[in-house]
């Protein structure tokens, strides 16, 4: 019986000679690798896994730390394209855009930087090697869909977001926060400003309503003015 893997629940360590130690499948299923023992895909139990389901083409999500169903330790290549995603080191995209298993599934994926002991890991047979794989592009079988990572913890239907797709949430939140503080910025600017205009027209209409209301300098002298002389002329005269 294969021990337990320590990272995750209800997962095996596939422990065969020169092969990593943190390699791991869910209990009851197959250890296949391929592309020269550097990669391995947790084949479901009573599946050949000759045609799997194709899988995202960020190669990060197959480091081991992470776990899942396809892990690896290439990360200097990319994987091969198929239709929008890709496929394992190791398989082939056919005309259904499903990923088979090469003829020569256990050779280097091209271009690989491969050290000694991956080298020398090659040429061991591993006890679980695949099936058989058919030589047909169009092969009769199912394709086997693997099962997603073990952390995955969203519920089900709900898409998980990329780092890309977080940082520009991230940065279009704090374009519109910025925008709504300068809507607010420049409203109570106008606002004090309109507060300040009808300030200075009241001051201006009041003056002008006080300077109305005076009596003026040359209206003064004529009303009520009579010359003293003229009485006393007056009075005078009614003496004699």
């Amino acid at each position: 019986m294969a021990p337990r893997c320590e990272k995750f629940d209800d997962y095996d360590v596939c422990d065969y000679d020169m092969r990593p130690d943190d390699f791991c499948c869910p209990v009851g299923s197959s250890c296949i690798f391929t592309a020269a023992n550097t990669t391995l895909v947790c084949c479901p139990e009573h599946q050949t896994c000759n045609l799997i389901t194709t899988i995202p083409c960020d190669i990060t999500l197959q480091n081991a730390i992470i776990g899942g169903d396809v892990v690896t330790t290439v990360f200097d290549q990319p994987v091969p394209p198929c239709g929008d995603a890709c496929c394992p080191f190791g398989y082939h995209c056919n005309s259904k855009q499903q990923c088979q298993l090469n003829e020569g599934y256990n050779d280097f994926p091209p271009g690989a930087v491969v050290s000694s002991s991956q080298s020398s890991s090659s040429t061991q047979t591993s006890t679980k090697s695949p099936a058989s794989p058919t030589t047909s592009q169009d092969s009769p079988e199912v394709a086997v869909p693997l099962a997603p990572e073990p952390q995955q913890s969203q519920a089900p239907g709900s898409p998980a977001l990329s780092s890309g797709e977080i940082a520009a949430i991230a940065i279009g939140s704090a374009f519109g926060i910025a925008a709504v503080i300068l809507l607010l910025y420049v409203i109570r600017r106008t606002h004090r400003s309109m507060k300040a205009r009808k300030g200075g027209e009241q001051k201006q209409d009041a003056s002008a309503m006080y300077n109305a209301n005076l009596p003026s300098t040359n209206d003064s002298k004529v009303v009520g003015y009579q010359p003293v002389e003229a009485h006393s002329h007056a009075i005078y005269e009614l003496g004699g």
